[in-house]
């Protein structure tokens, strides 16, 4: 049994290492396949192989960053987010308790996880457009901060998802006066809020517009809206397809340590009461009606 695991062990290193190779080849030879794909004469086809170049670069990115994105959220992101709820506590902002950990449905977490990380361009672009001293359309905006993004997607990846991966995963909720669970942390609720709300691609709205107002054609204009919408978005869910693909098959023994180093932190200060969730209760925001409240 020993000898099995030691062997597969190994078998998930060696994995782990061509997938950095793979990945350090893939960025390498970045420049060469875009300029390959420029020689494609139908445009739609350009597209549609741009994004999916870029989704299968970010996707074995992820898969290269996920050892990475496991040892900063267990040493850095769980202590500090325990740190800011603490605080909360503290002060009375909040009223912790603790839970039975929920399970997590991966798909809409994924795509909400890719939106954060996109929805910084949006917000970004909304900011600088809504300057009266700026006079560049939004598209131009959109286009110029597109190139300083993507290569960033990473980094971006790397201190906000350990952040939701964490608040989502764990077992600590906040309990609210009106008897419902929400999410712990105000000041994360916060930033997601202003990526996902702010940032909408709603914020993008009068890109439209300019393309509408070159090419005269709604649906034309509608459809080259969305091809500038997806080939940032789906790049970035590539990304947190990877990193979460990566936990999930190479480092399930390790995916729980900055959950429960978050967990201990919180509870070495804050005494958080027990809720027995009762099997017809919703983990997130219903009323916990018949469920035990223990101190």
């Amino acid at each position: 049994m020993r000898s099995a695991g030691k062997r597969s062990y190994v078998d998930k290193i060696a994995i782990y290492l061509i997938l950095i190779v793979a990945c350090l080849m893939l960025h390498a030879i970045d420049e060469r396949v875009t300029r390959l794909l420029q020689w494609l004469r139908d445009f739609r086809i350009f597209i549609w192989s741009y994004i999916a170049w870029e989704t299968l670069k970010y996707l074995i990115t992820g898969l290269a960053l996920s050892l990475p994105f496991l040892l900063i959220s267990w040493l850095v992101h769980a202590h500090l987010f325990a740190l800011g709820l603490i605080l909360e506590s503290k002060i009375g902002v909040c009223s912790l308790v603790e839970v039975p950990r929920p399970r997590i449905r991966m798909i809409p977490f994924l795509v909400k996880s890719g939106y954060v990380i996109y929805g910084i361009l949006p917000l970004l672009v909304r900011l600088l457009s809504s300057l009266p001293s700026l006079e560049i359309s939004t598209l131009t905006i959109y286009l110029m901060f597109m190139g300083t993004f993507t290569p960033l997607a990473p980094y971006i990846a790397m201190v906000l998802l350990p952040l939701i991966w964490l608040r989502e995963h764990c077992a600590v909720r906040e309990y609210s006066k009106d008897s419902t669970l929400k999410l712990p942390g105000k000041v994360i609720g916060l930033i997601i809020v202003l990526l996902v709300g702010v940032g909408s691609v709603f914020a993008l709205a009068p890109i439209y517009f300019e393309i509408l107002e070159i090419f005269g054609n709604p649906v034309l204009s509608l459809e080259l809206f969305t091809y500038v919408v997806l080939i940032g978005y789906v790049p970035a869910l590539g990304l947190t397809c990877g990193i979460f693909l990566g936990i999930r098959t190479l480092w399930v023994r390790l995916s729980n340590k900055p959950i429960e180093s978050f967990e201990r932190c919180v509870a070495r200060v804050v005494r958080a009461r027990v809720i027995y969730q009762s099997p017809q209760a919703n983990a997130l925001g219903s009323m916990f009606k018949g469920s035990k409240l223990s101190n």
